[in-house]
Protein backbone atom coordinates (compact mmCIF):
# COMPACT_ATOMS: atom_id res chain seq x y z
CA UNK A 1 0.00 0.00 0.00
CA UNK A 2 1.22 3.63 -1.42
CA UNK A 3 -0.09 6.01 1.00
CA UNK A 4 -0.61 9.47 0.49
CA UNK A 5 -1.27 12.53 2.71
CA UNK A 6 -0.73 16.72 2.88
CA UNK A 7 -2.57 19.54 4.06
CA UNK A 8 -6.12 18.43 2.54
CA UNK A 9 -6.83 16.09 -0.22
CA UNK A 10 -7.27 18.67 -2.99
CA UNK A 11 -3.68 19.19 -2.17
CA UNK A 12 -3.02 15.46 -3.92
CA UNK A 13 -5.45 15.89 -6.66
CA UNK A 14 -2.96 16.34 -9.07
CA UNK A 15 -0.80 13.22 -8.06
CA UNK A 16 -4.02 10.96 -8.12
CA UNK A 17 -4.46 12.08 -11.45
CA UNK A 18 -1.31 11.62 -13.11
CA UNK A 19 -1.15 7.88 -11.35
CA UNK A 20 -4.92 7.15 -12.36
CA UNK A 21 -3.24 8.12 -16.59
CA UNK A 22 -0.47 5.56 -15.32
CA UNK A 23 -2.68 2.98 -14.36
CA UNK A 24 -5.60 2.71 -16.85
CA UNK A 25 -6.92 -0.50 -15.90
CA UNK A 26 -6.85 0.27 -12.30
CA UNK A 27 -10.13 0.85 -10.21
CA UNK A 28 -10.13 4.50 -9.18
CA UNK A 29 -12.34 6.88 -6.92
CA UNK A 30 -11.51 10.19 -5.65
CA UNK A 31 -9.57 9.43 -2.82
CA UNK A 32 -8.04 5.57 -3.57
CA UNK A 33 -6.84 3.68 -6.84
CA UNK A 34 -6.67 -0.12 -6.50
CA UNK A 35 -5.15 -2.19 -9.39
CA UNK A 36 -4.92 -6.03 -7.84
CA UNK A 37 -3.27 -6.57 -4.45
CA UNK A 38 -1.70 -3.25 -4.73
CA UNK A 39 -3.67 0.51 -3.77
CA UNK A 40 -2.64 3.89 -3.69
CA UNK A 41 -4.71 5.73 -1.01
CA UNK A 42 -5.07 9.42 0.43
CA UNK A 43 -5.10 9.63 4.30
CA UNK A 44 -5.10 13.00 6.51
CA UNK A 45 -2.17 13.77 7.91
CA UNK A 46 -3.48 14.31 11.68
CA UNK A 47 -5.54 10.63 11.21
CA UNK A 48 -2.06 9.13 10.03
CA UNK A 49 0.03 9.95 12.71
CA UNK A 50 -3.33 9.52 15.29
CA UNK A 51 -3.89 6.06 14.05
CA UNK A 52 -1.25 4.90 12.10
CA UNK A 53 -1.35 2.60 8.85
CA UNK A 54 0.67 -0.09 7.54
CA UNK A 55 2.15 1.33 4.66
CA UNK A 56 4.88 0.12 2.32
CA UNK A 57 6.10 3.75 1.56
CA UNK A 58 4.29 7.22 2.76
CA UNK A 59 4.41 10.29 0.52
CA UNK A 60 3.82 13.45 1.96
CA UNK A 61 2.60 16.14 -0.64
CA UNK A 62 3.12 20.20 0.41
CA UNK A 63 5.14 18.83 3.40
CA UNK A 64 5.74 22.62 4.13
CA UNK A 65 2.46 23.73 4.89
CA UNK A 66 1.98 20.78 7.77
CA UNK A 67 3.32 21.36 11.32
CA UNK A 68 7.01 20.19 12.25
CA UNK A 69 5.93 17.84 14.69
CA UNK A 70 3.42 16.30 12.83
CA UNK A 71 6.27 15.84 10.18
CA UNK A 72 8.32 14.60 13.36
CA UNK A 73 5.81 11.80 14.38
CA UNK A 74 5.58 10.58 10.25
CA UNK A 75 9.25 10.12 10.72
CA UNK A 76 8.95 7.99 13.61
CA UNK A 77 5.71 6.08 12.66
CA UNK A 78 7.31 5.21 9.27
CA UNK A 79 10.73 3.48 7.86
CA UNK A 80 10.14 5.04 3.93
CA UNK A 81 8.43 8.63 4.23
CA UNK A 82 9.34 10.89 0.67
CA UNK A 83 8.72 14.81 1.68
CA UNK A 84 7.68 16.69 -1.43
CA UNK A 85 7.15 20.49 -1.34
CA UNK A 86 7.88 23.84 -2.84
CA UNK A 87 10.48 25.86 -0.91
CA UNK A 88 10.76 29.25 -2.60
CA UNK A 89 7.87 31.92 -2.26
CA UNK A 90 4.83 31.70 -0.22
CA UNK A 91 3.70 28.96 -2.03
CA UNK A 92 5.60 26.89 0.25
CA UNK A 93 6.95 28.35 3.24
CA UNK A 94 10.63 29.49 2.29
CA UNK A 95 14.01 28.82 3.89
CA UNK A 96 12.66 28.56 6.84
CA UNK A 97 11.14 24.81 6.54
CA UNK A 98 14.29 24.16 4.61
CA UNK A 99 16.63 24.94 7.39
CA UNK A 100 14.43 23.62 10.66
CA UNK A 101 13.49 20.36 8.83
CA UNK A 102 16.62 19.83 7.69
CA UNK A 103 17.92 20.08 10.92
CA UNK A 104 14.83 18.14 12.11
CA UNK A 105 15.89 15.12 9.38
CA UNK A 106 19.53 15.19 11.01
CA UNK A 107 18.38 14.38 13.87
CA UNK A 108 16.07 11.77 13.80
CA UNK A 109 17.76 9.68 10.48
CA UNK A 110 20.45 8.36 10.23
CA UNK A 111 20.26 8.90 6.17
CA UNK A 112 18.57 10.46 3.94
CA UNK A 113 18.67 11.89 0.20
CA UNK A 114 18.15 15.08 -0.77
CA UNK A 115 16.56 15.69 -4.63
CA UNK A 116 16.12 18.79 -6.06
CA UNK A 117 17.78 18.28 -9.52
CA UNK A 118 16.09 18.90 -12.55
CA UNK A 119 13.13 21.05 -10.22
CA UNK A 120 14.24 24.81 -10.48
CA UNK A 121 12.56 25.67 -13.86
CA UNK A 122 9.50 27.45 -13.63
CA UNK A 123 6.23 25.51 -14.66
CA UNK A 124 3.23 27.96 -14.85
CA UNK A 125 5.51 31.12 -16.36
CA UNK A 126 8.48 31.40 -18.62
CA UNK A 127 12.41 31.55 -17.20
CA UNK A 128 12.83 35.26 -16.27
CA UNK A 129 9.41 36.25 -17.05
CA UNK A 130 9.17 39.90 -16.04
CA UNK A 131 6.06 39.62 -13.70
CA UNK A 132 7.22 36.77 -11.75
CA UNK A 133 10.68 38.97 -10.92
CA UNK A 134 8.62 42.24 -9.76
CA UNK A 135 6.23 40.08 -7.83
CA UNK A 136 9.36 38.41 -5.89
CA UNK A 137 10.97 42.12 -5.47
CA UNK A 138 7.54 43.60 -3.86
CA UNK A 139 7.14 40.41 -1.75
CA UNK A 140 10.34 39.98 -0.57
CA UNK A 141 10.84 35.87 -1.96
CA UNK A 142 14.28 35.80 -2.46
CA UNK A 143 15.13 37.92 0.85
CA UNK A 144 18.19 36.53 2.60
CA UNK A 145 19.24 37.24 5.89
CA UNK A 146 23.42 38.30 6.07
CA UNK A 147 25.86 35.71 5.32
CA UNK A 148 27.14 33.66 8.25
CA UNK A 149 30.72 35.14 7.38
CA UNK A 150 29.44 38.65 8.78
CA UNK A 151 28.31 38.30 11.91
CA UNK A 152 29.25 34.58 13.14
CA UNK A 153 32.16 36.19 15.01
CA UNK A 154 30.17 38.76 17.31
CA UNK A 155 29.54 38.23 20.87
CA UNK A 156 26.17 39.54 22.67
CA UNK A 157 28.02 42.75 24.06
CA UNK A 158 29.25 44.00 21.25
CA UNK A 159 25.91 44.43 18.78
CA UNK A 160 23.96 47.53 18.85
CA UNK A 161 20.80 48.05 19.66
CA UNK A 162 17.89 50.05 17.45
CA UNK A 163 14.35 50.27 17.56
CA UNK A 164 12.56 50.83 14.65
CA UNK A 165 9.00 51.23 13.17
CA UNK A 166 7.29 50.60 9.57
CA UNK A 167 8.68 53.67 8.09
CA UNK A 168 12.30 53.21 9.42
CA UNK A 169 12.83 50.74 7.71
CA UNK A 170 11.25 51.12 4.19
CA UNK A 171 13.78 54.10 4.53
CA UNK A 172 16.03 51.24 4.89
CA UNK A 173 15.84 48.59 1.59
CA UNK A 174 19.24 46.76 1.88
CA UNK A 175 18.36 46.63 6.09
CA UNK A 176 14.85 45.56 5.45
CA UNK A 177 15.61 42.78 3.06
CA UNK A 178 18.08 41.42 5.49
CA UNK A 179 15.66 41.70 8.71
CA UNK A 180 12.64 39.82 6.00
CA UNK A 181 15.14 36.87 5.65
CA UNK A 182 16.19 36.66 9.15
CA UNK A 183 12.60 36.52 10.04
CA UNK A 184 11.59 34.00 7.48
CA UNK A 185 14.62 31.71 8.46
CA UNK A 186 13.25 31.10 11.67
CA UNK A 187 9.79 30.76 11.28
CA UNK A 188 8.66 28.28 8.36
CA UNK A 189 5.31 29.33 8.38
CA UNK A 190 4.98 32.67 6.72
CA UNK A 191 2.66 35.10 4.62
CA UNK A 192 3.02 38.42 2.69
CA UNK A 193 0.62 39.93 5.61
CA UNK A 194 3.46 39.16 7.58
CA UNK A 195 5.09 41.79 5.79
CA UNK A 196 1.98 43.91 5.85
CA UNK A 197 2.02 44.19 9.12
CA UNK A 198 5.21 44.60 10.06
CA UNK A 199 5.55 48.12 7.94
CA UNK A 200 1.44 49.24 8.68
CA UNK A 201 0.94 48.76 11.94
CA UNK A 202 1.52 52.07 13.89
CA UNK A 203 1.50 50.06 17.20
CA UNK A 204 4.37 47.65 16.11
CA UNK A 205 8.35 48.31 16.87
CA UNK A 206 10.98 46.35 16.16
CA UNK A 207 13.65 46.12 18.66
CA UNK A 208 16.99 44.52 16.24
CA UNK A 209 20.68 43.59 17.85
CA UNK A 210 22.85 44.83 14.57
CA UNK A 211 26.39 44.12 13.59
CA UNK A 212 27.23 47.07 11.43
CA UNK A 213 24.60 46.91 9.02
CA UNK A 214 23.92 43.44 9.28
CA UNK A 215 20.99 42.74 11.59
CA UNK A 216 21.47 39.89 13.63
CA UNK A 217 18.45 39.41 15.83
CA UNK A 218 15.42 40.40 16.03
CA UNK A 219 12.13 41.12 18.30
CA UNK A 220 9.00 42.59 16.96
CA UNK A 221 6.52 43.89 18.94
CA UNK A 222 3.24 45.10 19.34
CA UNK A 223 1.52 47.39 21.82
CA UNK A 224 -1.62 46.25 22.98
CA UNK A 225 -4.24 46.51 25.54
CA UNK A 226 -4.90 50.03 27.83
CA UNK A 227 -8.98 49.88 26.82
CA UNK A 228 -11.26 52.11 28.26
CA UNK A 229 -13.84 51.22 30.69
CA UNK A 230 -16.39 50.66 27.58
CA UNK A 231 -14.35 48.98 25.63
CA UNK A 232 -12.97 46.63 28.18
CA UNK A 233 -16.63 45.46 29.80
CA UNK A 234 -17.88 45.05 26.02
CA UNK A 235 -14.71 43.03 25.30
CA UNK A 236 -15.13 40.86 28.66
CA UNK A 237 -18.59 40.05 27.60
CA UNK A 238 -17.33 39.23 24.64
CA UNK A 239 -19.43 41.79 22.58
CA UNK A 240 -16.31 43.28 20.95
CA UNK A 241 -13.11 41.94 19.92
CA UNK A 242 -10.59 44.26 19.08
CA UNK A 243 -8.17 43.24 16.68
CA UNK A 244 -4.29 43.34 17.06
CA UNK A 245 -4.93 42.87 20.55
CA UNK A 246 -4.10 39.05 21.34
CA UNK A 247 -2.75 38.59 24.33
CA UNK A 248 -5.35 40.79 26.93
CA UNK A 249 -8.40 39.50 24.94
CA UNK A 250 -6.61 35.99 25.66
CA UNK A 251 -5.94 36.38 29.12
CA UNK A 252 -9.44 38.01 30.37
CA UNK A 253 -11.39 35.50 28.04
CA UNK A 254 -9.84 32.37 29.08
CA UNK A 255 -7.57 33.46 32.22
CA UNK A 256 -10.53 34.84 33.84
CA UNK A 257 -8.69 38.39 34.19
CA UNK A 258 -11.00 41.46 34.28
CA UNK A 259 -8.31 43.87 34.84
CA UNK A 260 -5.75 42.89 32.03
CA UNK A 261 -8.07 44.62 29.88
CA UNK A 262 -7.34 48.08 31.43
CA UNK A 263 -3.47 47.35 31.85
CA UNK A 264 -1.17 48.42 28.59
CA UNK A 265 0.85 45.46 27.79
CA UNK A 266 3.38 44.08 25.14
CA UNK A 267 3.85 41.38 22.96
CA UNK A 268 6.74 39.58 21.76
CA UNK A 269 4.93 38.57 18.05
CA UNK A 270 8.37 37.11 16.73
CA UNK A 271 12.25 36.70 18.24
CA UNK A 272 14.32 35.56 16.48
CA UNK A 273 18.86 35.26 16.00
CA UNK A 274 21.02 34.58 13.35
CA UNK A 275 22.01 30.63 13.22
CA UNK A 276 25.50 31.72 13.38
CA UNK A 277 25.60 33.41 16.88
CA UNK A 278 22.72 30.73 18.25
CA UNK A 279 23.39 29.24 21.86
CA UNK A 280 25.28 31.95 22.57
CA UNK A 281 22.96 34.31 25.19
CA UNK A 282 21.80 36.46 21.87
CA UNK A 283 17.92 35.96 22.45
CA UNK A 284 17.92 36.21 26.32
CA UNK A 285 20.29 39.43 25.37
CA UNK A 286 17.80 40.45 23.26
CA UNK A 287 14.57 39.70 25.73
CA UNK A 288 15.99 41.78 28.52
CA UNK A 289 16.42 44.90 26.03
CA UNK A 290 12.71 44.27 25.10
CA UNK A 291 11.56 44.30 28.50
CA UNK A 292 13.72 47.81 29.10
CA UNK A 293 11.88 49.30 26.01
CA UNK A 294 8.19 48.15 27.38
CA UNK A 295 9.18 49.03 30.85
CA UNK A 296 10.38 52.80 29.66
CA UNK A 297 7.00 52.90 27.17
CA UNK A 298 5.05 52.95 30.67
CA UNK A 299 3.82 49.26 30.11
CA UNK A 300 2.77 46.95 32.80
CA UNK A 301 3.66 43.81 31.70
CA UNK A 302 5.04 42.42 28.75
CA UNK A 303 3.94 38.35 26.94
CA UNK A 304 4.11 36.48 24.19
CA UNK A 305 1.80 33.66 22.15
CA UNK A 306 3.61 30.63 20.71
CA UNK A 307 2.95 26.75 20.08
CA UNK A 308 4.90 25.41 22.85
CA UNK A 309 7.52 22.97 22.57
CA UNK A 310 10.47 22.03 25.33
CA UNK A 311 12.92 23.95 23.72
CA UNK A 312 10.98 27.05 23.29
CA UNK A 313 9.33 26.74 27.08
CA UNK A 314 12.92 26.30 28.48
CA UNK A 315 13.72 29.03 26.73
CA UNK A 316 11.40 31.29 28.12
CA UNK A 317 11.54 29.92 31.73
CA UNK A 318 15.19 30.63 31.77
CA UNK A 319 14.63 34.20 31.17
CA UNK A 320 11.62 34.03 34.52
CA UNK A 321 8.85 34.58 32.21
CA UNK A 322 6.25 32.64 33.69
CA UNK A 323 2.81 30.34 31.90
CA UNK A 324 -0.18 32.18 32.63
CA UNK A 325 -2.10 30.07 30.03
CA UNK A 326 -2.73 26.56 27.51
CA UNK A 327 -4.90 26.46 24.98
CA UNK A 328 -7.28 23.19 24.88
CA UNK A 329 -6.63 22.34 21.06
CA UNK A 330 -3.69 22.21 18.75
CA UNK A 331 -2.84 25.04 16.51
CA UNK A 332 -3.55 23.85 13.17
CA UNK A 333 -0.50 26.01 12.17
CA UNK A 334 2.29 24.74 14.52
CA UNK A 335 0.73 21.60 15.82
CA UNK A 336 1.27 22.56 18.99
CA UNK A 337 -0.80 23.92 22.11
CA UNK A 338 -0.55 27.73 22.19
CA UNK A 339 0.51 29.02 24.94
CA UNK A 340 1.29 32.45 26.97
CA UNK A 341 3.74 33.56 28.97
CA UNK A 342 4.58 36.92 30.73
CA UNK A 343 6.35 39.21 32.78
CA UNK A 344 5.39 41.87 35.19
CA UNK A 345 6.99 45.43 34.06
CA UNK A 346 5.13 47.57 37.31
CA UNK A 347 3.25 46.79 40.51
CA UNK A 348 -0.35 46.42 38.77
CA UNK A 349 1.41 44.08 36.65
CA UNK A 350 2.84 42.15 38.75
CA UNK A 351 -0.88 41.65 40.71
CA UNK A 352 -2.16 40.78 37.22
CA UNK A 353 0.71 38.38 36.61
CA UNK A 354 -0.01 36.66 39.89
CA UNK A 355 -3.52 36.36 39.76
CA UNK A 356 -3.30 34.81 36.40
CA UNK A 357 -0.34 32.65 37.02
CA UNK A 358 -2.03 31.22 40.11
CA UNK A 359 -5.49 30.42 38.34
CA UNK A 360 -3.15 28.87 35.55
CA UNK A 361 -1.54 26.16 38.30
CA UNK A 362 -4.70 25.57 40.15
CA UNK A 363 -6.62 24.36 37.01
CA UNK A 364 -3.60 22.34 35.48
CA UNK A 365 -3.79 18.93 37.56
CA UNK A 366 -7.73 18.98 35.83
CA UNK A 367 -6.72 19.91 32.97
CA UNK A 368 -3.84 17.34 31.83
CA UNK A 369 -6.84 14.94 33.21
CA UNK A 370 -8.98 16.33 30.28
CA UNK A 371 -8.39 19.06 27.74
CA UNK A 372 -4.37 18.50 27.82
CA UNK A 373 -4.25 14.54 28.35
CA UNK A 374 -2.48 14.16 25.09
CA UNK A 375 0.11 16.83 26.44
CA UNK A 376 4.06 15.62 25.67
CA UNK A 377 5.71 14.18 28.85
CA UNK A 378 8.72 16.88 28.65
CA UNK A 379 5.93 19.34 28.40
CA UNK A 380 4.44 18.36 31.71
CA UNK A 381 7.10 18.10 33.32
CA UNK A 382 8.03 21.99 32.80
CA UNK A 383 4.63 22.64 33.86
CA UNK A 384 3.91 21.44 36.69
CA UNK A 385 7.65 23.02 37.71
CA UNK A 386 6.58 26.10 37.87
CA UNK A 387 3.39 25.33 40.41
CA UNK A 388 5.07 24.86 43.15
CA UNK A 389 3.64 22.36 46.02
CA UNK A 390 4.38 21.66 49.32
CA UNK A 391 6.81 18.70 49.29
CA UNK A 392 5.74 14.84 50.54
CA UNK A 393 4.76 14.26 54.16
CA UNK A 394 6.48 11.50 56.23
CA UNK A 395 3.08 9.54 55.44
CA UNK A 396 2.73 10.12 51.77
CA UNK A 397 6.31 8.79 51.02
CA UNK A 398 5.52 5.50 53.70
CA UNK A 399 2.67 4.66 51.29
CA UNK A 400 4.50 5.69 48.42
CA UNK A 401 7.11 3.19 50.11
CA UNK A 402 4.47 0.51 50.19
CA UNK A 403 3.45 1.36 46.13
CA UNK A 404 7.01 0.64 45.49
CA UNK A 405 7.40 -2.40 47.04
CA UNK A 406 4.06 -3.69 45.80
CA UNK A 407 2.34 -4.01 49.32
CA UNK A 408 -0.44 -1.63 48.13
CA UNK A 409 -2.64 -1.34 45.07
CA UNK A 410 -2.72 1.94 42.30
CA UNK A 411 -6.23 2.64 43.47
CA UNK A 412 -5.36 2.96 47.31
CA UNK A 413 -2.26 4.66 46.61
CA UNK A 414 -3.96 7.59 43.88
CA UNK A 415 -3.93 10.42 45.52
CA UNK A 416 -0.26 10.04 47.06
CA UNK A 417 1.01 9.12 43.48
CA UNK A 418 -0.44 12.13 42.24
CA UNK A 419 1.48 14.56 44.88
CA UNK A 420 4.60 12.83 43.81
CA UNK A 421 3.85 13.53 40.09
CA UNK A 422 3.46 17.18 41.82
CA UNK A 423 6.47 17.26 43.83
CA UNK A 424 9.06 14.50 42.75
CA UNK A 425 8.91 14.17 39.06
CA UNK A 426 9.15 18.08 37.73
CA UNK A 427 12.75 17.95 39.10
CA UNK A 428 13.69 14.53 38.97
CA UNK A 429 12.46 13.34 35.36
CA UNK A 430 15.52 14.19 33.29
CA UNK A 431 16.89 11.31 35.07
CA UNK A 432 13.84 8.58 33.56
CA UNK A 433 13.82 6.62 30.60
CA UNK A 434 11.66 8.59 27.71
CA UNK A 435 9.43 4.89 28.47
CA UNK A 436 9.47 5.96 32.18
CA UNK A 437 8.45 9.35 31.91
CA UNK A 438 5.75 8.99 29.59
CA UNK A 439 3.94 6.02 31.78
CA UNK A 440 4.08 8.37 34.75
CA UNK A 441 2.79 11.52 32.75
CA UNK A 442 0.06 9.28 30.97
CA UNK A 443 -1.64 7.24 33.64
CA UNK A 444 -1.09 8.95 37.09
CA UNK A 445 -1.05 13.02 35.82
CA UNK A 446 -3.10 12.63 32.44
CA UNK A 447 -5.47 9.65 33.83
CA UNK A 448 -4.61 7.79 30.52
CA UNK A 449 -6.55 3.91 30.77
CA UNK A 450 -4.02 1.42 31.29
CA UNK A 451 -4.18 0.20 27.66
CA UNK A 452 -3.37 4.02 26.32
CA UNK A 453 -0.60 4.51 28.67
CA UNK A 454 0.62 1.19 27.62
CA UNK A 455 0.53 2.26 23.89
CA UNK A 456 2.32 5.65 24.87
CA UNK A 457 4.99 4.34 26.70
CA UNK A 458 5.43 1.09 24.70
CA UNK A 459 4.86 -1.29 27.44
CA UNK A 460 3.49 -4.67 26.98
CA UNK A 461 0.62 -4.99 29.56
CA UNK A 462 -0.91 -3.70 32.73
CA UNK A 463 0.89 -5.95 34.99
CA UNK A 464 4.35 -4.99 33.19
CA UNK A 465 3.22 -1.19 33.69
CA UNK A 466 2.47 -1.89 37.02
CA UNK A 467 5.96 -3.12 38.09
CA UNK A 468 7.69 -0.29 36.02
CA UNK A 469 5.52 2.27 38.05
CA UNK A 470 6.37 0.62 40.91
CA UNK A 471 10.09 0.63 40.49
CA UNK A 472 9.25 4.37 39.00
CA UNK A 473 8.75 5.13 42.21
CA UNK A 474 11.17 3.36 44.00
CA UNK A 475 13.91 5.22 42.12
CA UNK A 476 12.09 9.01 42.69
CA UNK A 477 12.05 8.56 46.41
CA UNK A 478 15.64 7.53 46.45
CA UNK A 479 16.58 9.87 44.41
CA UNK A 480 14.76 12.64 46.25
CA UNK A 481 16.24 11.29 49.71
CA UNK A 482 19.53 11.89 48.85
CA UNK A 483 21.91 14.81 49.58
CA UNK A 484 22.75 16.66 46.39
CA UNK A 485 26.29 16.34 46.66
CA UNK A 486 25.49 12.64 46.20
CA UNK A 487 23.08 12.73 43.66
CA UNK A 488 25.16 14.38 41.53
CA UNK A 489 28.14 12.11 41.40
CA UNK A 490 26.25 8.74 41.57
CA UNK A 491 24.21 10.83 38.39
CA UNK A 492 27.47 11.84 36.72
CA UNK A 493 28.98 7.89 37.16
CA UNK A 494 25.77 6.74 35.63
CA UNK A 495 26.74 9.70 32.81
CA UNK A 496 23.18 11.26 32.90
CA UNK A 497 22.47 15.20 32.96
CA UNK A 498 21.41 16.29 36.65
CA UNK A 499 18.78 17.31 37.17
Amino acid sequence: MVVVTGPARRAVATLFSHAARALPHADVSEARIVQGHSEIVFVPSDELVRAPRTASIVLVDEAAALPLPQLQRLLTLYSRVVFSTTVNGYEGTGQGFVLRFQALLNSCCRSWYNHTDGLTEPIRWAAGDSTEQWLAELLFLDAKMAPHQAVCAVAAEELDIAVFGGQDLLDRPAFLTELLGLLKGAHYQNTPDDIRYLLDHTNVKVVVLCHGKHPVAAAQLSCEGGFDAALAEDVWHRRRRPKGHLLPQTLACQGGCRAVLRCRSVRVMRIVVHPAVQSRGVGSFLLEQAEQLATSWGHDFIGSSFGATTDLLRFWSKNRWATLHVGSTLNKSSGCYSTVVGKPLSVGGQEICQQLQGRFCALLPYRLRDGLNELDSQLVALLLRECRTAPLSPTERETLYGFAGQQRSYDSTLVELVRMAETLFPTLCEKLSAAERTLLVSKVVQSQSWAKACQRSGIAGKKMAERCLAQIVAQLLQWSSQKPEKTAEKTQQQGVRPA
